[in-house]
Parts: structure tokens; C-alpha cells; sequence
């Protein structure tokens, strides 16, 4: 089975490695001993690197699957991404039972962050002759729905909460109360839900669009063999006169056909495959196997989303401690939360496996707000009825500056993105550019005054 990311054995090392070094800095954090940076330090890389062993074994776990259910590569790489996500799901319950304001922060910028990437991420795609990286027709026809979804909630719950700011008028700050923040997060898992159905039975064939296209963009089409055109004008005459042709016309015909192309049986023999793909004959994992990397992804997941839940805590304090605002502490974070699908982006890139890639890519800007996001509302919610978290008088998640910026931003960002690929499938020189500028642009307005 082939890995989604690092391939080999590496997420092996990196899960022992990562697990030893988040063993020491527990050890040392719970002996109260050695200096705060190394503790910090260590569950930084040892967290992360867990992270990304439990994506490793997550993404074989879900490939394992699409073998087994016959899904195309964009769409094993897209559940694949969704499967990513867990350990981010997870460091970020560790900062909502802390910092709820904080985490939904977070997981906005999270959102700007991965729509950064794509755009630096379709810089590095193969073009054609005139500078255009083809997208995928799951990514044109699907994603881009989505795409256009998300702006419109954010869009439509920005707003709520800027007219809600304005006209407060009870105690303290306004806030969005449980059940406001329940049934966003409910219809945004629903239209996930509706868009995952639709991609497998829609897009999960075989014939769906190849990294290989990708690759040969541009290049010559090769020439199909053609089959002697004297078959048809003998059988077309014979069908239209009713009658069957004669021995000899059919074996003229027979004696033609062979030499001009191939028979049934040559015909229906599957091509010699591509150098780096799959063995046809392979057999695909046993259900065992695929269960055994999900239930390994999932409880590294924990470990390394622990490990790197405590390290944002200490981040940000120290941050918030050396005069950097909030937002600041909150970007870094997003790009730790993101670490894992970097990595993946990176690893499926360098092995050409572009749709691999860019299905994560695309995974990091459709799953923040229609999977992270709601997850992450419907636990603020539940952490704040249970009392597991501060409370305002007008609800859990307060309606702030930085609370509302992440969410208004977020409407340029979707629609940028939307007409960048809707338009013609293609993303060109000038919608790359226009990608990178407005994402970092935002990023940078965040950052210096949001």
C-alpha cells in the first residue's frame, strides 16, 4: 500500500521519536524541573512529529479503504486529508477547555493560513504552454461549490455578529449563546456530509482526472490505433440491405481488421502502467490492516495533538508576556495546526502525485469550515453548558474584534477562490498572483490590527 506522505518507514521513526520526546518534557514538566524553553521545545517537535506519524498511518488507513472500494486517487486523498484532521480536532479541544476565545480564533486563521498555501501551492503545479496548472473535475465542479457555501456563511455570521455588537445593550460583552453556535455547526457537518456522498458517487471512478494529466500538460496527445475504415462500409452495407455479407467479403474484412488493429482480446488486455504506478495485479490491503492503521492514527492523534495543544498554551502566554498580540500568538498556532497536511502537501508533491497534493491543499480551506470549524463551535458550546469553561452573560463565544475580523475576512477569501478556478478549471499566472497577494495581505491585516 502505498503511503500518502512520507512514504517508507519514516512515520515509523517519527512516531517513536516524537512519543520519547514528549515522554521527556512530561517528565520533566511534571518533576518541575529544567527550563520552560526546553519543555516547550521538546513537545514542539516531539508533538509535531507524532502528528505526523498518526497522519501517516491515517492516510494508509484511508488509501487501504479506496483500494478496497476502488476510489480514484484525488478522492483517497481528499478522505485522506479529512482523516488529517483528527489530531488538529484534538490539540485544539486541549485550548478550548483552556482559552475558548483563543481556539475559535485559531481555527479561523487556520482557514487564511491554508488558503495561503493554495495559492503558494498552485505556483509550484505543472503548466501548460499558455502558463495555466489544470485543476482536478472534482476540485472545479465540487470544491468550488463549496468554496462558495463557506463565503456565504461567513458572510451571513460575520454579519450577525457585527449587528449584534452594535446594538448590545444587555451586561457585558455580546456573545453567541450554545445553541447559536450548535446550529451553525450543525448545518455546516450537514453540507460536509451532503458533499462527501456526492464526491465518492460522483467523482470516485477510475477515469477521474490522474496526476499524470497534470504532469503531461501540454505535452502531444498520442495517436490511438486506428482500425481499417474497409470494415465499416462492408458491415454498414450489409446492415442496410438486411443481408449478410459473404464468406469471402467477411474474410477480406477479418484479414484487414487484423492488420490495422487489434483484436477483442489484444484490445481488452490493460496497458503496460506508468512507471511509479501501482502493480494492477496488487492486491489491496485486508480490512485488518486498514482497521489497525486507523485505530493506530487515532490514538497517536491524541497523544500528538496533547503535545501540541500544550505547546500553544506556553506560546501564547509567553507571546502575550513579551507584548505580541493575541492575534499573533493565534496565526503561529494555525501554522502548527496545519503542520501535518504541510507535510503530506509536500511529500505527495516531490513524488508527483499532484492530485494527492492538491486534494489536501484544497482539504486545508473546504475542511476548516464545513469540519474543523463546527466541530470546534459545538465544543465551545458543550464545554460552556457543562462549565468546563467561562461563561458570559449573553452566551459562551464573546463578540469581539478579533473574534469578528477572522470571520469578515473570510468572505474575500472564499470568493477569490472560487472565481480562481470556476472560471475555466485552470488557474493562470495572474489568478496565482492575485491568490498570494489578498491571502497575505489578510494575514498581515490580522496580524497588525485585527
Amino acid at each position: 500500500m502505498a503511503g500518502g506522505g512520507g512514504g517508507g518507514n519514516t512515520w515509523i521513526g517519527a512516531l517513536i521519536g516524537g512519543g520519547i520526546l514528549c515522554g521527556i518534557a512530561y517528565g520533566l514538566e511534571h518533576a518541575h524541573t529544567g527550563p520552560g524553553w526546553l519543555i516547550a521545545a521538546l513537545l514542539a517537535v516531539g508533538g509535531i512529529a507524532v502528528v505526523f506519524g498518526s497522519c501517516e498511518a491515517m492516510i494508509k488507513s484511508v488509501e487501504g479503504l479506496g483500494e478496497q472500494l476502488g476510489w480514484n486517487q484525488f478522492v483517497a486523498g481528499t478522505m485522506a486529508g479529512l482523516a488529517s484532521n483528527l489530531p488538529e480536532v484534538v490539540m485544539l479541544a486541549f485550548v478550548i477547555a483552556k482559552e475558548p476565545r483563543v481556539a475559535f480564533v485559531v481555527v479561523a486563521l487556520t482557514l487564511h493560513v491554508g488558503a495561503l498555501s493554495f495559492g503558494v501551492y498552485a505556483g509550484l503545479l505543472p503548466r501548460d504552454e499558455s502558463g495555466s496548472a489544470r485543476m482536478p473535475e472534482p476540485m472545479v465542479k465540487l470544491s468550488t461549490d463549496l468554496y462558495a457555501c463557506a463565503g456565504g456563511v461567513l458572510l451571513a455570521v460575520s454579519s450577525m455578529m457585527i449587528t449584534m455588537r452594535v446594538f448590545h445593550k444587555g451586561e457585558g460583552p455580546a456573545a453567541l449563546n450554545a445553541w447559536d453556535l450548535y446550529v451553525i455547526g450543525a448545518v455546516l457537518l450537514l453540507v460536509e456530509a451532503v458533499a462527501l456522498v456526492r464526491l465518492v458517487k460522483r467523482f470516485s471512478a477510475n477515469d477521474a482526472p490522474t496526476p499524470a494529466a497534470l504532469a503531461t500538460e501540454g505535452a502531444e496527445p498520442v495517436a490511438e490505433p486506428a482500425v481499417e475504415p474497409a470494415v465499416e462500409p462492408v458491415v454498414a452495407k450489409a446492415d442496410a440491405q438486411g443481408a449478410e455479407p459473404a464468406e469471402e467479403e467477411e474474410a477480406s474484412a477479418d484479414g484487414e481488421a487484423s492488420e490495422g488493429a487489434e483484436t477483442p482480446a489484444t484490445a481488452s488486455r490493460p496497458a503496460t502502467p506508468a512507471a511509479g504506478a501501482p502493480a494492477l495485479d496488487s492486491d489491496p490491503p485486508s480490512w485488518g490492516v486498514i482497521a489497525f492503521f486507523g485505530l493506530l492514527g487515532i490514538v497517536t492523534s491524541v497523544i500528538g495533538g496533547h503535545a501540541v495543544g500544550e505547546f500553544a498554551d506556553i506560546l501564547v502566554k509567553s507571546l502575550t508576556a513579551r507584548g505580541y498580540s493575541e492575534m499573533v500568538g493565534a496565526i503561529v498556532i494555525s501554522v502548527f495546526a496545519c503542520s501535518g497536511a504541510y507535510l503530506m502537501i509536500a511529500t505527495a508533491h516531490f513524488k508527483g502525485m499532484y492530485d494527492l497534493a492538491l486534494a489536501n491543499v484544497s482539504g486545508q480551506v473546504t475542511q476548516v469550515p464545513f469540519v474543523v470549524l463546527p466541530i470546534s463551535l459545538i465544543m465551545i458550546g458543550a464545554f460552556g453548558q457543562l462549565g468546563m469553561v467561562p461563561t458570559y452573560p449573553d452566551g459562551v463565544l464573546p463578540i469581539d474584534l478579533e473574534t469578528t475580523s477572522v470571520m469578515v475576512f473570510g468572505f474575500p477569501t472564499m470568493l477569490i477562490l472560487w472565481k480562481s478556478i470556476q472560471d475555466d478549471g485552470r488557474v493562470n499566472w495572474l489568478e496565482t498572483a492575485s491568490m498570494v497577494g489578498l491571502f497575505a495581505l489578510t494575514i498581515y491585516l490580522l496580524a497588525a490590527h485585527g
